[in-house]
């Protein structure tokens, strides 16, 4: 038996003092899982930016205070990408035991879709971006000759690191706040958490600088990406591994140069009509409650 149980729904007709507790035990949840998450990923990315290999993630010291063999560099670069799949581990096991761990993985069971979730996540991010380039271009933007490029390395990459970011925030964030917020309100509130988190270079010493314009064009782009894979996940059921290719489709292609305005406010829209066309509640359907994978039976 968890420490704080490990339901994350509830009835309508549960006692107020129940289901306090019960947010309660959700937020604390929430907590464990983001200290972990921004503790392992910042301090394993902190020592590659310290380190004589810090150009791998476009950071760089004059004086490196590190020396790296590259095979450690990558290792750590896989940590860092671990760090939201291992607070929720902790959150979880800390919580609900090994049954709340069991029914968090048992989400990648979730395979067995419809083609065209698949079809739509691999492919959907690369049509809105090409929108978003259009209109750029008729409105004045420059695009290079070879403005688009698949990036197959980044695709094998997402593959295998893109699981350990969606177990985390929509295997583990999504599901448990949704219930207590509605679908879209806990897409929004996981986007942010999810933006702060890639900031860590910012943050950490040798990282990129700091510009406001670009941190809110991202905060933008990452919370409508929230919205968007959080209606594929719930439409799905609960299946991380559609998730996991709708990220893979997110890094699959990259434009040069990235017009990160235009293509933010696309998602942007994108989001917005989702949400509008099957209701924030749920991002299903209205009248339909949410997918938790971490319901349990009630009493």
């Amino acid at each position: 038996m968890g420490l704080m149980g490990n339901d994350s729904g509830g009835r309508a007709d549960d006692p107020p003092a129940y289901r306090t507790l019960r947010t309660s035990r959700i937020v604390i949840e929430v907590l464990v899982f983001l200290a972990v998450a921004f503790a392992v990923t910042w301090a394993a990315g902190s020592l590659i930016l310290a380190s004589d290999q810090a150009d791998l993630i476009g950071g760089g010291l004059r004086r490196p205070q590190l020396v790296l063999p590259v095979g450690v560099a990558i290792t750590l670069l896989l940590v860092a990408d671990l760090g939201p799949t291992l607070g929720a581990l902790v959150a979880l096991a800390s919580s609900g035991g090994s049954r709340g761990v069991r029914m968090w993985l048992s989400q990648l069971k979730q395979w067995r879709i419809s083609w065209y979730w698949y079809a739509l996540a691999l492919v959907g991010p690369t049509a809105m971006g090409i929108v978003a380039i259009a209109a750029f271009v008729a409105t004045g933007g420059r695009m290079d000759a070879s403005w688009i490029v698949l990036q197959p390395g980044r695709i094998a990459l997402t593959a295998v690191g893109g699981w350990a970011e969606e177990l985390g925030w929509r295997g583990f964030a999504q599901p448990k706040l949704q219930g207590r917020l509605g679908a879209a309100p806990a897409a929004v509130v996981v986007g942010v958490m999810w933006s702060v988190w890639h900031q860590w270079q910012l943050v950490a010493p040798g990282g990129a600088a700091f510009n406001w314009a670009d941190a809110m064009w991202s905060v933008l782009y990452l919370v409508s990406i929230s919205v968007l894979v959080a209606w594929i996940y719930n439409s799905t059921r609960a299946s991380l591994p559609a998730a996991i290719a709708a990220h893979v489709g997110i890094n699959a292609v990259r434009f040069n140069p990235y017009p990160v305005g235009p293509i933010s406010i696309v998602f942007a829209f994108s989001a917005l009509i989702v949400t509008l066309v099957t209701g924030p509640q749920s991002l299903v359907g209205r009248g339909t409650a949410p997918p938790d994978p971490f319901a349990t039976a009630r009493r």
